[in-house]
């Protein structure tokens, strides 16, 4: 989910005429409200259980990549760019303690070391998997838009539209996962027998 921040980042200074501390500001929104909202998440889910914050947070996460392909351009500045990368913040907040809780949440606590160690280990390699995917369209590209004579920002701007589908359909696709799994009937719990029909067919 960072990976088409981390392009808007590295494409915003060279590219589309922002300073270094531009770019900064226009992305630093994201990581502080993650970290602001990340334990409040972690409480709530506690409290009601993993599902509602992973789908609030997947919906923002991807309404805020949406909003940073509707705002970035050539001429964007800093201050109209921020406001996007904060939605996304908030959706990220909302979504690492929660997915951690539910992954872990019916693990017996002898395996539970090796479950984490699974967890983090298909984290990581989505992270692998989302950064080459991104990447791979971000150097071909920009080639064929300037070939074009497109100039290069805005050959840039189309690369990050055309890269943004990825990490919104990825994220639909998780909330969809969250919504099926919410869904899903759960096995009725055996009732415990009466105490005087126990007693009663013992004796018999």
């Amino acid at each position: 989910m960072d990976n088409l921040r981390v392009v808007a980042h590295a494409g915003r200074r060279p590219r589309l005429h922002m300073s270094a501390l531009e770019a900064g500001l226009a992305l630093a929104p994201s990581s502080l409200v993650s970290m602001a909202v990340g334990p409040f998440a972690g409480r709530l889910s506690d409290r009601i259980g993993g599902n509602y914050p992973l789908m609030a947070g997947l919906s923002l996460d991807a309404a805020g990549m949406a909003a940073i392909v509707l705002v970035a351009g050539a001429a964007t500045p800093w201050y109209l760019f921020a406001p996007a990368p904060a939605v996304t913040g908030l959706g990220v907040g909302c979504v690492v303690a929660p997915m951690s809780t539910q992954a872990m949440r019916k693990v017996e606590p002898r395996p539970a070391g090796a479950a984490s160690a699974v967890n983090n280990t298909i984290r990581q390699i989505g992270s692998v998997i989302g950064a080459a995917s991104v990447g791979a369209p971000l150097r071909g590209r920009p080639a064929v838009e300037l070939a074009a004579g497109t100039a290069y920002a805005d050959a840039f701007v189309a690369t990050l539209h055309v890269t943004a589908a990825l990490p919104i359909a990825a994220l639909g696709t998780a909330l969809l996962l969250c919504l099926l799994a919410r869904n899903q009937t759960k096995q009725p719990e055996p009732q415990p027998q009466p105490v005087r029909a126990t007693a009663e067919a013992a004796a018999s």
